[in-house]
């Protein structure tokens, strides 16, 4: 009888060796508190979550350690006394010391001692830095999208308005200026005269990524040849008669 005792304690302490192994193998640390909040047992290294300084405290308040569970005492307490489910904080952010941020999760659960019956509350923090930027970056472009949706939409409602008519080469207008819209680069508009090129260029410009920008009109037919280059690219002083 004293020998197959001997071997179930051997047993446990082997199971317990091997659920800490896991433990550390996922990178999951673990601090496990009694009724009075007091730290009784912990594994901090495994997950990176506290500092050295933060390693060196025993005998360790509750609060103290995780100041995130302020404002959920009675969900704490609720953890302890009726042993409702798990309380899981998401994505708590620390700055590690290169200025690294890691996100972490947090789950506290209640574990009751089989043989005194007495009730513990136990954490786990996982490091879940790269579902987390993950998650940020399906979020971002989650938002861009819509971005770019809605400015289709209004682009769309912005042209059918601007370029008036039902024709198939004013669709075909249309369907130009959606296109070269969202491409910058340079472009020449060729036409008769009253056939509409100033009002295409201001729907392009207005329907383009910047549309807050100056658009800047100017009339080439009313400048001399010889000011042409310098009404469009400058010039310098005294280049020609009232040059300042």
């Amino acid at each position: 009888m004293k020998k197959w005792g001997s071997s179930f304690w051997d047993a446990e302490r082997m199971i317990s060796q091997l659920l800490k192994k896991i433990l550390r193998d996922k990178q999951i640390g673990y601090a496990i508190f009694d009724q009075n909040d007091t730290l009784v047992g912990h594994d901090f290294k495994s997950c990176g979550y506290f500092f050295e300084t933060d390693l060196r405290i025993k005998d360790s308040n509750l609060w103290a350690l995780f100041p995130e569970l302020v404002g959920s005492e009675d969900v704490v307490r609720a953890l302890l006394t009726q042993g409702r489910r798990a309380f899981v904080l998401e994505n708590i952010n620390k700055i590690h010391g290169k200025g690294d941020i890691h996100y972490y999760r947090l789950r506290f659960s209640r574990l009751r001692d089989a043989e005194t019956r007495q009730a513990f509350l136990v954490c786990l923090i996982e490091d879940v830095t790269e579902s987390a930027l993950l998650e940020q970056s399906i979020r971002q472009h989650e938002y861009e999208l819509h971005l770019l949706r809605a400015q289709a939409a209004s682009q769309q409602q912005f042209l059918a308005g601007s370029i008036l008519g039902g024709s198939p080469r004013v669709e075909e207008v249309r369907e130009f200026v959606r296109k070269i819209a969202l491409h910058n680069t340079t472009v020449l508009l060729q036409g008769e005269s009253g056939t509409g090129k100033s009002l295409v260029a201001r729907v392009i410009h207005r329907a383009s990524a910047n549309p807050q920008g100056s658009f800047v009109e100017i009339n080439c037919a009313a400048i001399p040849a010889t000011l042409l280059e310098s009404e469009l690219f400058g010039y310098e002083k005294g280049a020609f008669t009232n040059a300042f």
